[in-house]
């Protein structure tokens, strides 16, 4: 396979851009051998990926029709999503 294919691909991967189901591990040699670095999300992209999902998901519960019992799961949500859990899933993410 050209080394221009290979290159191609793990971009593709990188990028998400691939019909595969799950991610593909790359290895460092690999990408070394090819001169691609390692992808990386700065911890700003990540907090802004989790406040648009905290955001979407807010605003389904509030749009949703029974919204006495909704409002209730959103504080329980609320109450149970920390400020621990989303730092150990940014430190989860840059440790990829």
């Amino acid at each position: 396979m050209p080394v221009s294919e290979v290159y191609k691909l793990i971009n593709a991967i990188d990028n998400n851009k691939t019909e595969f189901n799950s991610s593909l591990p790359i290895s460092k040699e690999l990408r070394n051998l090819v001169n691609i670095p390692e992808p990386n999300k700065s911890i700003d992209e990540l907090k802004q990926q989790i406040e648009r999902v905290e955001k979407l998901l807010n605003n389904f519960i509030k749009n949703s029709s029974s919204t006495h019992n909704i409002d209730k799961i959103s504080e329980e949500i609320n109450e149970e999503t920390t400020n621990e859990e989303i730092n150990e899933e940014i430190n989860e993410e840059i440790k990829k």
